[in-house]
């Protein structure tokens, strides 16, 4: 990485001790990869883009995000294989009523009633666990952690707008103590600038940055063994 993407506090600070994965203590977290959301032709961002003749703005929001489907489409079946459960976290509401300010300021439809809710190449299960969200963070929904069973103690995160939903997700789970490991080149954000920041920033002794192939390559040994360090 660049000296000039590279954020101070992680000069002054540690890298994140090797984290203990098992099938029951750790889940795969799939945060606003939903159509509604990010699909390039009918999706939120891109048609408000297109309706705003902004699209040359958004090129690189587009590259970074096929980016990250792709490998988001790699990393599901081997979590699969390893019984790491997967679990999709959506910003949107499934009542009309009661819409958080967040979304009323948006002023967009972010129903999550939609079908289909999800490409199918990044679906996991016939009946995938969705999570509701109206804020940016996965934890803006009180219900999140009271689904979450007490061994699960670790969480894996891919997904999209790694500046906002992601990084919020992520401090709040640290903040309450749990790990967290951000699939480096599986998460897409606006710009490539603010992606490789991003990374810059949040790779300090708290929350560790792993690429897909390592990712992958460590759960191809967990199915041959109890646990893996990370």
């Amino acid at each position: 990485m660049s000296a000039t993407f590279r954020h101070p506090f992680t000069l002054i600070t540690k890298e994140v001790p090797a984290i203990e994965i098992n099938e029951k203590n750790t889940l795969l977290i799939v945060q606003d990869f939903h159509l509604p959301f990010v699909d390039e032709e009918s999706g939120f961002i891109s048609k408000k883009a297109r309706n705003l003749i902004v699209t040359i703005e958004f090129e690189e929001y587009q590259k970074l995000f096929n980016v990250a489907l792709n490998n988001i489409k790699r990393i599901i079946p081997q979590a699969k294989d390893a019984n790491v459960k997967v679990v999709y976290v959506c910003f949107g509401q499934y009542s009309p009523k009661d819409v958080s300010s967040l979304i009323r300021v948006m002023n967009w439809d972010f129903s999550l009633d939609k079908k289909p809710l999800f490409d199918d190449s990044i679906v996991a299960d016939k009946k995938p666990t969705i999570y509701e969200k109206p804020g940016w963070s996965a934890l803006s929904n009180p219900n999140f952690l009271k689904f979450i069973k007490p061994d699960v103690k670790n969480f894996i995160i891919c997904g999209s707008i790694l500046e906002l939903g992601i990084l919020n997700t992520s401090l709040d789970l640290m903040n309450l103590g749990y790990q967290v490991i951000i699939v480096s080149d599986a998460v897409s954000s606006f710009t490539f600038a603010g992606n490789t920041y991003c990374k810059g920033l949040i790779a300090h002794g708290l929350i560790k940055l792993r690429s897909t192939g390592e990712i992958n390559d460590k759960l191809v040994n967990l199915k041959d063994k109890q646990k893996i360090m990370i």
